[in-house]
């Protein structure tokens, strides 16, 4: 492989990686090259996990973890539609099958509305299967914030935002070593 200069070196073609490479090329003064040893981007768990796009309805109102779960799910969605990444924002159901499961219902009926999330509703026993077929309980909350989405697809897309961006992302580039070079590193796939 023939030798690429970059300001950072991002090792993994995860969501993770490559969102942190998003980020710091967004910057406009590093240049940034994603190495994944991988064939392909999101090969690892990035790419095998549930593909749920969660809400922020179970965490604490006001906290920081709240906040960013919120506004993340926001930014995806707006992220798929821009980049036509297949995603469903299908809601989701928490149901409640027995009297002593009410309280937990209502304490993320709470937290839900107090982290902003929009059309948050309890629904009645003879609701529910009109959500959800299959569905069986004497209460439920829910949740249209939450969707589906995949994943892989939204690795491509960040990926071909860095790389609009100047950057660069290699598959098959598995880090053999680092090592010094004067003021920098060399790392060696």
């Amino acid at each position: 492989m023939s030798a690429i200069r970059c300001d950072v070196a991002v090792v993994g073609g995860g969501l993770v990686g490559l969102g942190v490479a998003l980020a710091l090329g967004a910057r406009g003064d590093l240049s940034v090259a994603v190495l994944e040893a991988e064939d392909r981007l999101a090969f690892h768990q990035s790419g095998h996990n549930s593909g749920v796009i969660h809400s922020g309805l179970y965490y604490k109102p006001g906290s920081l973890k709240a906040a960013l779960c919120v506004e993340g799910a926001r930014e995806l969605f707006r992220l798929c539609e821009e980049e036509g990444i297949a995603h469903a924002r299908c809601g989701k159901l928490v149901v409640a099958t027995r009297e002593d499961e009410l309280p937990r219902l209502e304490e993320l009926e709470r937290r839900g509305r107090a982290n902003g999330l929009a059309g948050v509703r309890r629904l009645a026993a003879g609701e529910i299967r009109e959500v959800e077929p299959q569905a069986t309980g004497i209460a439920a909350l829910f949740v249209p914030e939450t969707g589906i989405v995949d994943y892989p697809g939204v690795a491509r897309a960040y990926a071909r935002r860095i790389e609009a961006g100047g950057g660069t992302v290699l598959t098959g580039a598995r880090v053999a070593g680092v090592r010094r070079n004067g003021t920098g590193l060399v790392v060696e796939t």
